[in-house]
């Protein structure tokens, strides 16, 4: 794999976890000392999207997606809200997913398969 292949993916994962040891780095991408000082000075220095701990952890400091966002504000318990809606109205959107879903398999000639 080329620098920027690996530097792609390094900033996936970074983004996606948050935090990454060097170590961990090291292991999962087969990398040596020169060529992860490298990573890091166009991580840290040249395109400021994270932060050295204590030289031992890379942390995520650039841009989150709008649902890495929500769900940071999801709390610790890690459960997702499934309707924005009050609870007296979700069995509005249940009745239209049915409704939508035998009209679909209607018109595509297959048998609605029920809830």
């Amino acid at each position: 794999m080329t620098f920027d292949e690996i530097l792609t993916q390094v900033l996936a994962l970074l983004q996606r976890e948050g935090r990454v040891t060097y170590r961990a780095l090291k292991r999962r991408f087969g990398l040596d000392d020169d060529y992860l000082e490298d990573l890091r000075g166009e991580i840290i220095k040249a395109k400021r999207l994270a932060t050295d701990e204590d030289g031992e952890v890379l942390v995520w400091t650039g841009k989150r997606t709008e649902e890495e966002s929500e769900n940071r504000g999801i709390g610790e318990s890690g459960k997702k809200q499934i309707y924005s809606f009050p609870l007296r109205y979700r069995w509005c959107s249940v009745t239209v997913v049915r409704v939508m879903r035998e009209l679909f398999c209607t018109v595509e000639g297959q048998n609605a398969q029920p809830l």
